[in-house]
């Protein structure tokens, strides 16, 4: 039986997979039994960031094996992030995730004309590393003009920004990391729905910004002693490691793939 599975399933997969399973119930047993939620809110939200986590695993993993099913289960992932995104008043995470359900939608149709009819997957395709470089600075430019875009005093009131401080570093610090997690994984989106390796590079600057967002998020939460928001930032933050480790197997796969087939393509 377990000669079986490790044929199916590669020890990659099985491992993180277990870990992200035993992660979600740990998450599960504290929130219920400590935090103790009265509304039904505060029952559904554990919930949704559960099968967010879950299908989001399925949905990455997929992708770094190159098939088209994880847009599948990048819809269903997205659907949920958007809830939990809403119901906890981060607006920015939910204009993103309503970009992803998008071009999930979209790559299904773009993935299966390009798939190949012996494997069902994609063959992937690099750009040059000059417009690559192009392409990275560009995004560097944009996240610090949306930094200062986001930081204007009407733009953080009408996200409900009341209590903030533009002399505190961390004020600075959260917002460019989030500018910078939102303008990468918009890049690397577009990139994956055209099947493009510098994806994997993208989601791995976008996965160490988000990181460290959160893990800013968790600091603070431990200070103030706000054990609900700290286990919620916490799981979320567990949720992005996974994120951040897929980006370096989906790199690896991705480029040995690139090195068999030479598929390169200039868009200059």
């Amino acid at each position: 039986m377990g000669f079986q599975l490790r044929k199916k399933f590669s020890t990659y997969t099985i491992t993180i997979f277990s870990i992200n399973i035993t992660g979600c119930i740990v998450y599960l047993f504290l929130y219920f039994f400590v935090v103790k939620p009265t509304n039904w809110i505060d029952i559904l939200t554990p919930i949704a960031s559960v099968i967010a986590c879950v299908t989001n695993l399925c949905c990455i993993v997929l992708l770094a094996k190159k098939r088209v099913e994880n847009f599948y289960f990048g819809i269903i992932a997205v659907i949920f992030f958007i809830f939990t995104s809403a119901i906890t008043t981060n607006y920015g995470s939910v204009i993103l995730n309503f970009y992803y359900l998008i071009m999930n939608s979209i790559s299904i149709n773009i993935w299966k004309k390009n798939m190949s009819p012996k494997s069902d997957e994609v063959k992937p395709i690099s750009i040059k590393r000059k417009t690559f470089i192009l392409i990275l600075i560009g995004s560097i430019i944009a996240s610090i003009g949306i930094t200062f875009i986001l930081t204007i005093d009407p733009v953080l009131n009408f996200f409900g920004n009341k209590d903030y401080n533009k002399t505190n570093p961390v004020f600075w610090l959260k917002h460019s990391l989030n500018s910078i997690a939102l303008v990468i994984s918009i890049v690397a989106m577009l990139f994956a729905t055209f099947y493009i390796r510098q994806q994997w590079i993208m989601w791995f600057i976008s996965n160490v910004s988000t990181i460290s967002l959160w893990l800013v998020n968790v600091i603070e939460f431990t200070e103030s002693q706000n054990l609900s928001m700290l286990l919620v930032s916490s799981f979320t933050l567990y949720t992005y490691c996974f994120s951040f480790v897929n980006s370096i197997f989906g790199y690896r796969n991705w480029r040995k793939n690139e090195a068999k087939s030479q598929n390169i393509v200039n868009l200059n």
